[in-house]
């Protein structure tokens, strides 16, 4: 993969890593950027698989957290694995990296776009509205549920197939 569709995910990436070292934010503190559904929903959800892994819990429907639950849908990312490499204790600060990736991930995909279908605009502009894209109110809007910022990257991956 060229080098050029990774600019702008790093430079999103140590965007969002100086809101985090501003904010206290895990990894450089003990904040951590969960509310509203991810609180209720989302990291119940990442505790459910934890323990499904891990713990060998059952995979039926988990009643205990805000929303009655089954571990399957978070089989829709791959970053969900992120939290099998932590304690269970860490899973909230784990939330910080997964939506940091998934945002540096739907940036490149963006670029990868862009790149594909705007074949005469230039590697600076490509890159400019890809990070752009990256940081929208839309894309970081959808960080509270987590799946939504799947679609972002998925979404690219099946339209530039499409093309192909």
């Amino acid at each position: 993969m060229k080098k050029k569709y990774f600019i702008s995910g790093l430079v999103v990436a140590v965007i969002l890593l100086i809101v985090f070292l501003v904010k206290g934010m895990y990894p450089f503190g003990k904040n951590y950027i969960m509310w509203g559904d991810m609180y209720e929903q989302i990291v119940p959800m990442y505790y459910n698989f934890y323990d499904v892994i891990r713990n060998g819990k059952s995979i039926l429907i988990d009643y205990t957290g805000g929303v009655a639950s089954s571990f399957i849908p978070n089989f829709s990312s791959p970053f969900t694995l992120l939290v099998l490499l932590f304690k269970r204790s860490d899973i909230p600060n784990v939330v910080n990296i997964i939506v940091l990736l998934k945002i540096v991930l739907s940036t490149v995909t963006c670029n990868y776009f862009l790149d594909k279908k705007f074949k005469k605009l230039d590697d600076f502009y490509k890159c400019f509205f890809s990070i752009i894209y990256g940081l929208s109110t839309y894309n970081l809007s959808l960080y509270v549920i987590t799946g939504w910022i799947d679609i972002l990257y998925n979404s690219t991956f099946i339209f530039i197939l499409s093309f192909i």
